[in-house]
């Protein structure tokens, strides 16, 4: 039976957690696949999930190699580093996402994986995912449901929950959250502790010490994040994310985006067509 505190616990996780559908499609991939992409061997900024109709391909992780297979379903997480290739060919259905708590923890930080790999018949999936459509809300829910579900056949449901490093996000929820809602190049510490209350140095030493990351570090990592976003849904151009973001110019931008990809907008855009 779970306890009254560890069903609170998850209660908690569900009510603020959050699935970001990116970028889905179906597409077919010819042996070229990875020998021209720039983001080849960098952490992956969104989870990725794959559902193979034919073909067979190979992704490459610190972890080992995860050979893809027909009539098979695979999920690669956020950060993971990876590299990838096929000798023939792929056809599959993608879909790109963050599923975040508090719009700062990935939810398989607290859930590891306990495979990368499931046999899930492609047909079956295909006639779900493609009907997905942005602007219609019961599409969203009925696709987010049945993600979710799929989801949990890849983790490890009976792994020991990090209470603290939990507890520690609901303590800088409203700063996250001021965080993420007024993210741009010009978000200064001083700017987010005159928010919370706090001198800027007691904020930047609790935030690092409680969840591991230097703040500036995290705000350029969500930067990064929402850059790459945009770079991916939408047909703005370059100098309308740079501008949009709060950076001085389109030169700026890009030069601090490809710090952190080795891609400059442009080429990143053009290896998610």
């Amino acid at each position: 039976m779970i306890s009254r505190n560890r069903s609170k616990l998850f209660e908690k996780i569900i009510n603020y957690s959050k699935l970001t559908i990116m970028y889905h499609g179906y597409s077919q991939i010819d042996n070229s696949w990875g020998k021209t992409d720039t983001n080849v061997n960098l952490p992956l900024l969104y989870n990725k999930l794959y559902f193979i109709e034919s073909g067979e391909g190979t992704e490459v992780m610190p972890t080992g190699k995860v050979n893809l297979k027909k009539n098979h379903a695979y999920l690669f997480p956020l950060k993971t580093k990876y590299n990838y290739f096929t000798d023939s060919y792929i056809r599959h259905f993608f879909i790109h996402f963050n599923f975040s708590l508090y719009n700062f923890l990935d939810i398989f930080d607290l859930y590891k994986l306990k495979t990368y790999e499931i046999k899930y018949d492609f047909n079956k999936a295909f006639k779900i995912l493609s009907k997905y459509d942005n602007n219609n809300i019961i599409d969203k829910l009925y696709i987010k449901s049945f993600l979710i579900q799929i989801l949990l056949k890849f983790v490890d449901k009976n792994i020991k929950i990090d209470v603290k490093k939990f507890s520690f996000l609901e303590k800088y929820k409203d700063i996250i959250d001021y965080i993420n809602n007024n993210l741009g190049n010009d978000l200064t510490l001083e700017k987010i502790a005159e928010q919370a209350l706090l001198t800027p140095a007691y904020l930047s030493y609790s935030f690092k010490h409680d969840l591991g990351i230097n703040i500036k570090q995290y705000i350029n990592d969500k930067i990064v994040e929402k850059a790459a976003n945009l770079l991916i849904t939408t047909s703005k151009k370059v100098k309308e994310i740079s501008r949009e973001l709060h950076f001085s110019d389109e030169f700026y931008f890009s030069k601090f985006f490809k710090k952190y990809t080795f891609s400059s907008p442009g080429k990143y855009r053009k290896n998610h067509d």
